[in-house]
């Protein structure tokens, strides 16, 4: 009797030090407010799309319109980086849910994008475009090539030097307002304006409300650098440059897209 009392009262001892000594689960509301208040004093602040549970046991798995970083339950510890299947083929879980996030980013404004279907299409891929790439206006001489191929390309507009002109504030780089005289054009026409800009002719100045910040950023989250950049309809960037139609279409299929 008496070592019966002596165990349950060393049990009731070890379970109240126990739930002394470990640290409370934050909620996910409170984890997406505690780190976009740390990021607010970073130059380049976070902005928290959603959190939800992860791969990782303890962990959270942050959307963010960064990417995707993991904090632990307790508030305590925050990773960044890819988390892989232990196993053979070793699955990107981290990318496979980041090109989720893509594909629903590039559903959202594929409709702006500027558009030359295929008429046997087998592939189709985004084509980031400035108007100042030479091997942009390369590979848009060659449309007919691609289409021969069976690829439709969607050109995505994307100002190699940004969108705000860092020199004066408010004021938009001259290579937006390049893409923004084709955009602004009226739909019917806006085919016509883009093979007029890549024949170097001048268009006139235009302005309206487009897309081509989001489609910047899209371009910056996938981190395209340069252009032309050729990425797939879920946000794989398949070429980081020009390649010739018959090369790409190896490169679909090899891909299996």
């Amino acid at each position: 009797m008496k070592k019966s009392f002596l165990r349950t009262s060393l049990i009731l001892a070890l379970s109240s030090s126990f739930m002394v000594l470990a640290s409370p689960e934050l909620s996910k509301s409170e984890v997406s407010l505690k780190l976009q208040q740390i990021s607010a004093a970073h130059p380049a602040p976070l902005s928290v799309q959603d959190v939800e549970e992860s791969p990782l046991p303890g962990f959270y798995q942050i959307i963010t319109d960064k990417g995707i970083i993991y904090a632990s339950k307790d508030g305590k510890h925050l990773m960044s980086g890819t988390v892989h299947m232990f196993e053979p083929g070793m699955q990107d879980l981290t990318k496979e849910r980041l090109l989720v996030e893509r594909e629903r980013e590039i559903d959202a404004i594929k409709g702006d994008f500027i558009t030359y279907r295929a008429p046997n299409q087998q592939h189709e891929v985004i084509v980031f475009f400035d108007t100042t790439c030479g091997f942009c206006h390369k590979m848009h001489k060659e449309i007919n090539q691609y289409h021969q191929q069976g690829i439709t390309i969607h050109y995505a507009a994307f100002p190699r030097n940004g969108v705000w002109d860092p020199r004066s504030q408010g004021v938009q780089t001259e290579g937006y307002k390049l893409l923004q005289d084709i955009w602004c054009t009226e739909n019917s026409n806006k085919n016509l304006a883009f093979n007029l800009a890549n024949s170097g002719s001048a268009l006139p100045r235009r302005q309206c409300q487009t897309t081509i910040e989001q489609q910047f950023n899209l371009g910056v989250k996938l981190g395209i650098q340069g252009t032309p950049a050729i990425v797939s309809m879920r946000g794989d960037v398949l070429v980081p440059g020009y390649t010739p139609a018959q090369a790409l279409k190896q490169r679909l299929e090899q891909a299996g897209i």
